[in-house]
């Protein structure tokens, strides 16, 4: 084995990882740096309420450079696409479906225009692979409460056997009503 002529210097090999309370109050101090007290105007109203006044400017989102920077590019890349899967999961349809229903029952849409909609079985068509990729990672308690208690074999099943028809079937009847207006110069086809 070969001799060492010169001795190693000391390098100090300890790595200081802060803790969690430190990063808070870092993130904390950046905050209170970028929006004091002075910048935050409150006015109280005569009904009870209070106006807010302050600049979104004065605040940046941490790792972007202003205020109107798009939060999805900050985002990792699976938070995006799992959370817009999670409105197809049942508790997403149970929450979303009925508004969007009742939203077309107040523009005055017909039961058979709401029944023909092809947007109204998009949820039932694609709620298997939507909740598959939605729950995947997730515990098991969580994915069984997003699926509403029904097994993943059951979801998969409903979604081929009535989701992907009742969207087939109201596409046609959809294409055929288009059709139809083109034909007969109404709708946006009409010459007026």
């Amino acid at each position: 084995m070969a001799d060492i002529d010169k001795p190693l210097p000391n390098v100090n090999t300890e790595i200081k990882v802060p803790g969690e309370e430190e990063i808070a109050v870092a993130q904390e101090e950046t905050i209170k740096e970028q929006v004091g007290p002075d910048d935050i105007e409150v006015t109280q109203e005569e009904d009870g309420g209070a106006t807010i006044d302050f600049d979104p400017e004065a605040v940046n989102q941490p790792g972007g450079e202003g205020h109107f920077d798009n939060l999805a590019e900050l985002l990792p890349e699976q938070t995006l696409g799992r959370g817009l899967a999670t409105l197809g999961t049942p508790a997403g349809l149970l929450a979303t479906e009925p508004l969007f229903i009742a939203g077309q029952i107040q523009q005055g849409d017909s039961l058979t225009d709401i029944a023909t909609n092809p947007f109204n079985y998009m949820g039932a068509a694609f709620a298997g692979p939507a909740t598959e990729f939605a729950t995947k990672g997730l515990s098991p308690a969580i994915a069984k409460t997003m699926r509403l208690g029904i097994s993943p074999s059951v979801l998969k099943t409903v979604s081929r056997r009535f989701g992907l028809p009742g969207l087939a079937l109201s596409l046609g009847i959809s294409g055929y009503e288009t059709y139809d207006d083109y034909k007969n110069k109404r709708g946006w086809f009409s010459e007026e």
